[in-house]
């Protein structure tokens, strides 16, 4: 992933990942990013994470969402709890295909379109 694609911080006790707009989400480049949060995460004993993005778009096909999801469901201890709050981004059937198969381990994810909403469910 490029440098500068997205900047990793805390905000209100949740690791806070800033999307660059315009993202462009690629399966290739989901594996660096999550290192990176779940080092984020270990650094800070943080399991709660926002994540925002303006205007993302997705560049992969239903395999690779489902490969995607994966991913988080197979993160190990401690499991995180992930609100994807991406404005500007029209949720599709892979969308929903992507929250199921990251559910389907200890991983809790959600997408939102408001930060409140996405902030209230952290619990932030």
């Amino acid at each position: 992933m490029a440098q500068g694609e997205y900047q990793i911080g805390e905000i209100n006790k949740l690791v806070h990942v800033e999307l660059s707009p315009g993202f462009e989400i690629r399966l290739d480049d989901m594996a660096g990013l999550w290192s990176d949060i779940r080092r984020a995460c270990a650094t800070k004993m943080i399991r709660h994470v926002l994540v925002e993005g303006d205007s993302p778009s997705r560049n992969m096909n239903a395999s690779d969402v489902q490969a995607h999801g994966l991913l988080l469901a197979g993160i190990p201890e401690p499991p995180l709890r992930v609100a994807l709050c991406l404005y500007d981004y029209e949720q599709d059937d892979l969308t929903q295909t992507f929250v199921r198969s990251a559910n389907a381990g200890r991983a809790s994810v959600q997408i939102f379109d408001d930060l409140s909403a996405a902030l209230r469910w952290l619990g932030a």
